[in-house]
Protein backbone atom coordinates (compact mmCIF):
# COMPACT_ATOMS: atom_id res chain seq x y z
CA UNK A 1 0.00 0.00 0.00
CA UNK A 2 1.52 3.71 -1.17
CA UNK A 3 2.23 5.91 1.96
CA UNK A 4 1.57 9.47 2.13
CA UNK A 5 4.52 10.72 0.67
CA UNK A 6 4.92 8.37 -2.66
CA UNK A 7 1.21 9.67 -2.98
CA UNK A 8 2.48 13.11 -2.78
CA UNK A 9 5.06 13.07 -4.71
CA UNK A 10 3.42 11.17 -7.98
CA UNK A 11 0.42 14.46 -7.69
CA UNK A 12 3.26 16.63 -7.78
CA UNK A 13 4.82 14.88 -11.19
CA UNK A 14 1.30 14.58 -12.41
CA UNK A 15 -0.36 17.76 -11.76
CA UNK A 16 2.64 19.60 -13.63
CA UNK A 17 2.62 17.65 -16.41
CA UNK A 18 -1.50 18.45 -16.48
CA UNK A 19 -1.40 22.24 -16.30
CA UNK A 20 1.46 22.18 -19.37
CA UNK A 21 -0.87 20.31 -21.38
CA UNK A 22 -4.21 22.58 -20.35
CA UNK A 23 -2.28 25.64 -21.29
CA UNK A 24 -1.61 23.96 -24.54
CA UNK A 25 -5.45 23.11 -25.05
CA UNK A 26 -6.06 26.57 -24.17
CA UNK A 27 -3.76 27.87 -27.41
CA UNK A 28 -4.79 25.87 -29.38
CA UNK A 29 -8.67 24.90 -29.12
CA UNK A 30 -10.71 26.78 -31.46
CA UNK A 31 -14.23 26.04 -29.00
CA UNK A 32 -13.31 26.40 -25.53
CA UNK A 33 -16.25 24.68 -24.13
CA UNK A 34 -15.92 21.78 -26.13
CA UNK A 35 -12.28 21.38 -25.60
CA UNK A 36 -13.01 21.52 -22.00
CA UNK A 37 -15.64 18.63 -22.90
CA UNK A 38 -13.12 16.60 -24.42
CA UNK A 39 -10.39 16.83 -22.04
CA UNK A 40 -13.48 15.37 -19.26
CA UNK A 41 -14.11 12.52 -21.13
CA UNK A 42 -10.62 11.40 -21.91
CA UNK A 43 -9.85 11.71 -18.31
CA UNK A 44 -13.27 9.80 -17.15
CA UNK A 45 -12.08 6.94 -19.84
CA UNK A 46 -8.62 6.87 -17.83
CA UNK A 47 -10.26 6.88 -14.74
CA UNK A 48 -11.98 3.90 -15.88
CA UNK A 49 -9.32 1.84 -16.97
CA UNK A 50 -8.06 2.34 -13.32
CA UNK A 51 -10.73 0.62 -11.63
CA UNK A 52 -8.88 -2.70 -11.50
CA UNK A 53 -5.81 -1.27 -9.77
CA UNK A 54 -7.10 0.91 -7.14
CA UNK A 55 -9.18 0.96 -4.61
CA UNK A 56 -11.07 -2.10 -5.57
CA UNK A 57 -12.83 -2.89 -2.42
CA UNK A 58 -14.88 0.48 -1.84
CA UNK A 59 -18.26 0.71 -3.08
CA UNK A 60 -20.30 4.23 -4.41
CA UNK A 61 -22.10 5.35 -1.73
CA UNK A 62 -26.09 5.67 -2.09
CA UNK A 63 -26.79 7.37 0.81
CA UNK A 64 -28.88 10.69 0.27
CA UNK A 65 -26.58 12.99 1.98
CA UNK A 66 -23.54 11.93 -0.24
CA UNK A 67 -24.86 11.36 -3.32
CA UNK A 68 -26.20 15.91 -2.75
CA UNK A 69 -22.56 16.84 -1.29
CA UNK A 70 -21.60 14.74 -5.49
CA UNK A 71 -23.78 16.87 -7.27
CA UNK A 72 -22.71 20.24 -5.57
CA UNK A 73 -19.46 19.49 -5.79
CA UNK A 74 -19.41 18.31 -9.51
CA UNK A 75 -21.62 21.44 -10.41
CA UNK A 76 -18.60 23.56 -8.65
CA UNK A 77 -15.83 21.78 -10.73
CA UNK A 78 -17.66 21.87 -13.73
CA UNK A 79 -17.50 25.57 -14.05
CA UNK A 80 -13.89 25.84 -12.78
CA UNK A 81 -13.06 23.21 -14.83
CA UNK A 82 -14.36 25.61 -17.81
CA UNK A 83 -13.09 29.21 -16.12
CA UNK A 84 -9.61 27.68 -16.83
CA UNK A 85 -9.57 27.24 -20.37
CA UNK A 86 -11.04 31.02 -20.63
CA UNK A 87 -8.43 32.39 -18.62
CA UNK A 88 -5.75 30.28 -20.18
CA UNK A 89 -6.44 32.02 -23.26
CA UNK A 90 -5.60 35.24 -21.62
CA UNK A 91 -3.16 34.65 -19.20
CA UNK A 92 0.02 32.63 -19.13
CA UNK A 93 0.74 29.26 -16.85
CA UNK A 94 2.92 30.18 -14.30
CA UNK A 95 0.33 33.49 -13.15
CA UNK A 96 -2.78 31.32 -13.63
CA UNK A 97 -1.14 28.83 -11.23
CA UNK A 98 0.74 31.46 -8.63
CA UNK A 99 -2.53 33.51 -8.29
CA UNK A 100 -4.65 29.40 -7.97
CA UNK A 101 -2.69 28.98 -4.62
CA UNK A 102 -4.84 31.22 -3.00
CA UNK A 103 -7.03 28.31 -2.47
CA UNK A 104 -4.58 26.70 -0.24
CA UNK A 105 -5.27 29.61 2.51
CA UNK A 106 -8.93 28.93 2.01
CA UNK A 107 -8.53 25.39 2.50
CA UNK A 108 -6.84 26.19 5.60
CA UNK A 109 -9.71 27.71 7.38
CA UNK A 110 -11.94 24.97 5.71
CA UNK A 111 -9.44 22.21 7.30
CA UNK A 112 -10.43 24.47 11.00
CA UNK A 113 -13.83 25.23 10.37
CA UNK A 114 -15.17 22.67 9.11
CA UNK A 115 -12.78 19.65 9.50
CA UNK A 116 -11.83 20.73 13.05
CA UNK A 117 -7.94 20.54 12.77
CA UNK A 118 -5.73 22.58 14.75
CA UNK A 119 -4.27 26.33 13.47
CA UNK A 120 -1.14 26.57 14.18
CA UNK A 121 1.53 29.45 14.19
CA UNK A 122 3.03 27.36 11.51
CA UNK A 123 -0.05 27.30 9.24
CA UNK A 124 -0.61 31.36 9.65
CA UNK A 125 2.59 32.16 9.06
CA UNK A 126 2.88 29.71 5.97
CA UNK A 127 -1.05 30.96 4.72
CA UNK A 128 0.63 34.98 5.37
CA UNK A 129 3.53 33.73 2.95
CA UNK A 130 1.19 32.18 0.22
CA UNK A 131 -1.24 35.24 0.78
CA UNK A 132 2.04 37.82 -0.05
CA UNK A 133 2.72 35.64 -3.32
CA UNK A 134 -0.33 35.90 -4.91
CA UNK A 135 -0.98 39.91 -4.14
CA UNK A 136 2.92 40.26 -5.33
CA UNK A 137 2.16 38.69 -8.84
CA UNK A 138 -0.70 41.46 -9.27
CA UNK A 139 2.19 44.17 -8.19
CA UNK A 140 2.77 46.42 -11.56
CA UNK A 141 4.84 50.00 -11.37
CA UNK A 142 4.26 50.14 -7.41
CA UNK A 143 0.16 49.38 -7.27
CA UNK A 144 -1.94 46.11 -7.01
CA UNK A 145 -3.93 45.89 -10.12
CA UNK A 146 -7.25 44.18 -10.94
CA UNK A 147 -9.23 43.65 -13.58
CA UNK A 148 -11.79 41.56 -14.84
CA UNK A 149 -9.50 38.20 -15.41
CA UNK A 150 -8.56 38.72 -11.50
CA UNK A 151 -12.46 38.59 -10.16
CA UNK A 152 -13.09 35.48 -12.86
CA UNK A 153 -9.55 34.20 -10.99
CA UNK A 154 -11.34 34.77 -7.54
CA UNK A 155 -14.85 33.76 -8.83
CA UNK A 156 -12.70 30.52 -10.35
CA UNK A 157 -10.89 29.78 -7.41
CA UNK A 158 -14.11 29.88 -4.65
CA UNK A 159 -15.61 27.37 -7.02
CA UNK A 160 -12.33 25.45 -6.21
CA UNK A 161 -12.74 25.13 -2.63
CA UNK A 162 -16.14 24.50 -2.84
CA UNK A 163 -16.04 21.88 -5.01
CA UNK A 164 -13.10 20.49 -2.88
CA UNK A 165 -14.63 20.69 0.57
CA UNK A 166 -17.97 18.91 -0.30
CA UNK A 167 -15.65 16.26 -1.79
CA UNK A 168 -13.55 15.72 1.31
CA UNK A 169 -17.00 15.34 3.01
CA UNK A 170 -17.79 12.64 1.23
CA UNK A 171 -15.10 11.20 -0.66
CA UNK A 172 -14.09 8.52 2.11
CA UNK A 173 -17.09 6.43 1.08
CA UNK A 174 -16.64 6.26 -2.31
CA UNK A 175 -14.43 4.36 -5.12
CA UNK A 176 -11.93 6.84 -6.52
CA UNK A 177 -11.50 5.85 -9.99
CA UNK A 178 -15.28 5.01 -10.30
CA UNK A 179 -16.20 7.96 -9.06
CA UNK A 180 -13.55 10.31 -11.20
CA UNK A 181 -15.50 8.46 -13.96
CA UNK A 182 -18.97 9.00 -13.34
CA UNK A 183 -18.23 12.23 -12.28
CA UNK A 184 -16.44 13.66 -15.00
CA UNK A 185 -19.67 12.00 -17.11
CA UNK A 186 -21.62 14.17 -15.24
CA UNK A 187 -19.83 17.73 -15.66
CA UNK A 188 -19.24 17.27 -19.83
CA UNK A 189 -23.50 16.49 -19.52
CA UNK A 190 -23.79 20.12 -17.55
CA UNK A 191 -21.50 21.70 -19.77
CA UNK A 192 -23.22 20.71 -23.12
CA UNK A 193 -26.34 21.44 -21.57
CA UNK A 194 -24.90 24.85 -20.15
CA UNK A 195 -22.95 25.98 -23.16
CA UNK A 196 -25.78 24.04 -25.98
CA UNK A 197 -22.35 22.19 -27.13
CA UNK A 198 -23.47 19.45 -29.63
CA UNK A 199 -22.49 16.20 -30.43
CA UNK A 200 -21.16 17.29 -33.58
CA UNK A 201 -19.14 20.33 -32.01
CA UNK A 202 -17.58 17.88 -30.19
CA UNK A 203 -16.76 15.72 -32.97
CA UNK A 204 -15.46 18.76 -34.92
CA UNK A 205 -13.27 20.14 -32.19
CA UNK A 206 -11.99 16.64 -31.97
CA UNK A 207 -11.09 16.60 -35.66
CA UNK A 208 -9.48 19.94 -35.47
CA UNK A 209 -8.19 20.26 -32.43
CA UNK A 210 -4.89 19.21 -30.58
CA UNK A 211 -6.08 16.00 -30.26
CA UNK A 212 -2.65 14.65 -28.63
CA UNK A 213 -3.12 17.34 -25.98
CA UNK A 214 -6.79 15.95 -25.04
CA UNK A 215 -5.59 12.85 -24.69
CA UNK A 216 -2.34 13.65 -22.11
CA UNK A 217 -4.34 16.44 -20.34
CA UNK A 218 -6.93 13.34 -19.56
CA UNK A 219 -4.00 10.85 -18.69
CA UNK A 220 -2.69 12.96 -16.10
CA UNK A 221 -5.43 15.36 -14.72
CA UNK A 222 -6.87 11.49 -13.74
CA UNK A 223 -3.97 10.52 -12.34
CA UNK A 224 -3.32 13.51 -10.20
CA UNK A 225 -6.93 13.90 -9.00
CA UNK A 226 -6.93 9.81 -8.43
CA UNK A 227 -3.44 10.54 -5.89
CA UNK A 228 -4.81 13.58 -4.87
CA UNK A 229 -8.16 11.82 -2.95
CA UNK A 230 -5.44 9.14 -2.13
CA UNK A 231 -3.54 11.41 -0.38
CA UNK A 232 -6.47 13.32 1.36
CA UNK A 233 -6.88 9.65 3.11
CA UNK A 234 -3.95 9.89 4.52
CA UNK A 235 -3.56 13.21 5.70
CA UNK A 236 -4.85 16.13 7.05
CA UNK A 237 -6.77 18.67 4.24
CA UNK A 238 -4.64 21.41 5.58
CA UNK A 239 -1.83 20.12 4.88
CA UNK A 240 -2.09 18.10 1.47
CA UNK A 241 -3.55 20.98 -0.14
CA UNK A 242 -0.46 23.08 0.19
CA UNK A 243 2.06 20.29 -0.21
CA UNK A 244 0.70 19.66 -3.83
CA UNK A 245 1.51 23.21 -4.95
CA UNK A 246 5.25 22.01 -5.21
CA UNK A 247 3.84 21.08 -8.67
CA UNK A 248 4.04 24.74 -9.05
CA UNK A 249 8.03 25.08 -9.45
CA UNK A 250 7.85 22.10 -11.93
CA UNK A 251 5.17 24.07 -14.21
CA UNK A 252 7.24 27.20 -14.17
CA UNK A 253 10.45 25.58 -15.19
CA UNK A 254 8.15 23.67 -17.94
CA UNK A 255 6.70 26.76 -19.19
CA UNK A 256 10.09 28.58 -19.34
CA UNK A 257 11.14 26.00 -21.20
CA UNK A 258 8.53 24.43 -23.35
CA UNK A 259 6.12 27.33 -23.72
CA UNK A 260 8.38 30.43 -23.82
CA UNK A 261 6.54 31.77 -20.96
CA UNK A 262 9.70 34.73 -20.00
CA UNK A 263 7.39 37.94 -18.90
CA UNK A 264 7.71 38.99 -15.33
CA UNK A 265 9.85 35.97 -14.33
CA UNK A 266 11.63 37.43 -11.68
CA UNK A 267 7.86 38.35 -9.77
CA UNK A 268 7.09 34.81 -10.62
CA UNK A 269 10.18 33.19 -9.04
CA UNK A 270 9.93 35.87 -5.95
CA UNK A 271 6.43 34.48 -5.97
CA UNK A 272 7.12 30.90 -5.99
CA UNK A 273 9.94 31.66 -3.28
CA UNK A 274 7.40 32.94 -1.20
CA UNK A 275 5.05 29.72 -1.61
CA UNK A 276 7.30 27.06 -1.22
CA UNK A 277 8.55 28.72 2.18
CA UNK A 278 4.91 28.85 2.94
CA UNK A 279 4.53 24.86 1.78
CA UNK A 280 7.99 24.38 4.24
CA UNK A 281 5.76 26.14 7.29
CA UNK A 282 2.56 24.42 6.95
CA UNK A 283 4.63 21.29 6.59
CA UNK A 284 6.49 21.10 9.68
CA UNK A 285 3.11 21.24 11.72
CA UNK A 286 2.37 17.72 10.61
CA UNK A 287 4.90 16.43 13.41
Amino acid sequence: MLTFWPIIISCILFRAAFAHNQQRIARLSHNPGAATILTQLAAATVSLCAIPLIDRATPISLEPRALLLWIGSSISYALFNRSQIHLRQHQDNGQILIFNEFSNILMIGVGVAVFQEQLTPARIGGAGLILLSSLMLQLQRGKIQFDKHISLNLLAIALLVTGMTLEVLFIRDFNIPIYLAIDWFLQCLFLMSLERISPQQLFQEWQTGPRRHYLLTGFTWSFAIIFALLAYRVGDVSLVTPLRTASLLVSLMGSYIWLGERSRLPQKLAATTLILSGVTLIAQSRS
